[in-house]
């Protein structure tokens, strides 16, 4: 209630839509930036592991899997942790080495809930996890809007 006493509308969609609900909220967002003069740009992510194999990793730790990704198929779950690659010990994250072996299928030596396990990642050349940047647009009607925006 806040924020529709404030901005003066009603905001029950909007909450419906994308807070409470599940609409994806990319056209909205870009539209947004772009009315202040910014732009968000898309990128795969610099970390192998979310890149090329689809999955994030907390240090050594698997944090979450993407669908249908060299990760999920090989069964490596959240939780797990790490302790090599292709047979080469690794205490943190395992980045470094998926960089390095990124062309190959690569063997995964996992302690999963105390067992000690391989896996193996095989690419299939999809990129599972994007990095954003938000990067300011040179428009003279946009840069107005972006001053009354942030003042």
């Amino acid at each position: 209630r806040l924020a529709e006493e404030e901005a003066g509308t009603d905001f029950t969609n909007f909450f419906s839509n994308y807070i409470l609900g599940t609409k994806p909220y990319d056209d909205l967002l870009i539209e947004s930036l772009e009315y202040v003069g910014l732009e968000l740009v898309k990128s795969p992510s610099p970390q192998a592991c979310e890149r090329y194999f689809g999955f994030k990793a907390e240090g050594n730790k698997e944090a979450i899997t993407a669908p249908s990704s060299p990760a999920e198929k090989a069964g490596l779950m959240i939780g797990d942790s790490i302790i090599a690659v292709n047979n080469i010990a690794t205490t943190g994250s395992p980045n470094n080495w998926l960089e390095y072996f990124k062309g190959e299928t690569v063997k995964l030596t996992v302690n999963s809930n105390g067992f000690i396990k391989e896996v193996y990642l095989h690419l299939d050349n999809e990129s599972y996890y994007s990095s954003y940047q938000i990067k300011q647009k040179e428009s003279e009607k946009e840069s107005e809007n972006y001053i009354h925006w942030v003042s």
